[in-house]
């Protein structure tokens, strides 16, 4: 909810409809596909579907899977804040239960766990450095298609 309600007119007021306008901006400006840290990964071919920026591509693991893992490697630490993750539904939702993890030091941590991922879900959680990142399905109804996984760090959005 919004909160926006039309003037006299049946309208949106001009000072909200400009306000929503320069919100939409700053959004397209901070998931811009420039900012997407994932495509910068050193093994971006194996998981191109899911880091391309491209919706109409989809990464998907061996048909019958009911968990599955996108393991991204960097040359170097990266500092991100949030994951934007984007589910294929052209045959339905099916993720049920994933988490984004990170190598530090001999282990992975876990930075953010949810459910369903559906159309688009973007997680936010404790700013993290790392050069080792994935998205870990848990668990899948049937096999996981996966259109976007793209990492971001806002205080680099600015």
């Amino acid at each position: 909810m919004i909160g926006l309600a039309p003037d006299n007119r049946g309208r949106l007021p001009d000072s909200d409809v400009n306000r929503l306008q320069q919100f939409g901006e700053a959004l397209g400006s901070m998931y811009a596909p420039a900012k997407n840290l994932a495509a910068h990964a050193t093994n971006i071919s194996a998981f191109r579907g899911a880091l391309d920026s491209d919706p109409d591509t989809m990464w998907s693991p061996p048909e019958g899977s009911h968990s599955a893992v996108i393991d991204l490697v960097f040359a170097h630490p990266i500092g991100f804040d949030r994951a934007l993750t984007m589910e294929w539904l052209v045959e339905g939702q099916k993720v049920q239960k994933y988490a984004i993890q990170v190598v530090q030091g001999a282990n992975w941590k876990t930075v953010y766990s949810g459910t369903t991922i559906g159309h688009k879900k973007i997680d936010f959680f404790q700013r993290t450095t790392a050069q080792h990142v994935r998205l870990n399905i848990l668990s899948a109804s049937s096999t996981p298609r996966i259109r976007e996984f793209q990492l971001f760090d806002a205080a680099r959005a600015q």
